[in-house]
C-alpha cells in the first residue's frame, strides 16, 4: 500500500504543490512496536514505536508522524514531518515540519525547519551549518 500526503506549498491553506510525499509502510493507530527499527524507505506512523527509527545515512528518506503516532526513541532520517508525539531527540540532514499538533520534548536538528502555530516543543532547535 502506499499513502500519498501533499506537500504544501505557501503559507495558505489552499495553496498546495504538486509533489506528491510516497509511503511505502504504515503503522496503524492500533500498532506497538518495542525495538529499534531501521527504516530502508519512506514511512508514516500513527501507532506507538518504543525504541529509535533509523535511516541508512545518506538516504532521501522521510519519517512522518501522524496525529495519534507516539515515539518514544531518536528519530534520524532525511526529512522528518511531525503531527503526533516525540519523546526523543530529532536528527534530520536536510527538513522538519512540526504541525500546530505536534508535540516534542527533545532536540531538533536540521538544515531548515517548517513549524505551525500551536505546536510544541520542549528542547533546543539546531540549525546545522550549509556546506
Amino acid at each position: 500500500m502506499k499513502l500519498e500526503i501533499l506537500k504544501r506549498k505557501g503559507r495558505g491553506k489552499d495553496k498546495m504543490s504538486n509533489d506528491v510525499e510516497h509511503f511505502d509502510s504504515f503503522i496503524g493507530q492500533s500498532t506497538k512496536i518495542f525495538g529499534r527499527m531501521e527504516v530502508h524507505a519512506s514511512i508514516r506512523i500513527d501507532g506507538k514505536v518504543q525504541g529509535d527509527l533509523e535511516t541508512p545515512p545518506h538516504s532521501r528518506i522521510t519519517i512522518a508522524l501522524g496525529k495519534s503516532g507516539d515515539v518514544f526513541g531518536d528519530i534520524k532520517a532525511h526529512r522528518v514531518l511531525i503531527a503526533g508525539k516525540v519523546h526523543g531527540n530529532i536528527y534530520a540532514s536536510e527538513h522538519v515540519e512540526l504541525a500546530k499538533t505536534a508535540h516534542v520534548t527533545g532536540d531538533i536538528s536540521f538544515q531548515s525547519i517548517r513549524v505551525e502555530h500551536g505546536a510544541h516543543v520542549e528542547g533546543h532547535l539546531i540549525k546545522k551549518a550549509t556546506k
